[in-house]
């Protein structure tokens, strides 16, 4: 999650700049910023030893300053699911005899890394945004239709991708999408919010091979379910559906769940609880 929000803080530095770039200086504005007062931060010997230190140390959230973008909406799904993963992560633990289901899980938190362009989508600004991904992207081509952003580029190889993500605000649900040069989605991602602190969200994947994985999640404030299924085909979608329970994931060939205090391991047509 910190390399999601190191992301967003380098994206809203260089949105400010990139934004000042783009914009006409207004007519008639004739002040001189070097002649206007600046204003004073009292960092010197009158203030405590806590606010120096918490002007150090504190990580800010940028999230709020983007609510109603997919980067917004993402960056709370990310840490309602990361909550939910210290979760059954800390039920794991007090097992010494299911200590390798901890890294069983740790594609769940990994993913998310494939979908990190989601966390750039903070404007509408195309050519704000065009220069920002410039900065971690070759050959951007950014579009804004509606709710849906569109992301052209290329790797250091070369390659071309299109990544299109459609974002409903009102309903806090997502849909991203990775397509390759040849026109096959290689990654489609979705996630919609069931009620607070309460999400369904799938994973879709190509790996090695041309097959396909399925990673399903589902989360509320009993609940934590992570589920997994090989050889995948494509699933529905969840967009939009907040009537989507935890029979997404009770769906896979594997899940993990736990309950309250009670933890399910289901796996190769075998279930176990602890």
């Amino acid at each position: 999650m910190k390399r999601i929000l190191s992301i967003i803080a380098i994206l809203a530095l260089i949105l400010t700049i990139a934004s000042g770039c783009t914009k006409k200086k207004p007519e008639g504005d004739t002040k001189d910023p070097g002649n206007q007062p600046q204003q004073e931060v009292n960092i010197g010997k009158d203030s405590t030893e806590e606010e120096r230190d918490s002007w150090i140390t504190d990580e800010p959230d940028y999230s709020d300053d983007f609510d109603g973008t997919p980067s917004g909406g993402f960056s709370k799904f990310s840490d309602a699911k990361y909550a939910a993963y210290d979760r059954i992560t800390a039920k794991i633990d007090e097992n010494p005899d299911l200590v390798w289901y901890s890294m069983t899980l740790l594609p769940f938190t990994m993913i998310d890394l494939r979908i990190v362009t989601i966390a750039a989508l903070t404007s509408t600004d195309e050519a704000a945004m065009e220069m920002a991904l410039s900065f971690f992207l070759d050959n951007v081509d950014f579009s804004v239709s509606g709710d849906t952003y569109t992301i052209k580029y290329s790797d250091s190889e070369g390659n071309t991708y299109t990544d299109i993500c459609t974002y409903d605000a009102s309903k806090d649900t997502l849909k991203a999408t990775t397509i390759n040069s040849s026109g096959n989605e290689t990654l489609i991602f979705e996630y919609v919010k069931i009620a607070e602190g309460s999400y369904a969200a799938q994973y879709y994947l190509e790996e090695e091979g041309g097959t396909y994985e399925m990673m399903a999640i589902y989360f509320d404030n009993d609940i934590v379910a992570f589920g997994t299924k090989e050889g995948a085909s494509k699933p529905p979608s969840i967009f939009g559906n907040s009537g989507i329970g935890i029979d997404l994931v009770k769906g896979c060939d594997n899940y993990y769940i736990l309950d309250g205090d009670i933890f399910t391991i289901f796996e190769e047509g075998t279930e176990s609880v602890y």
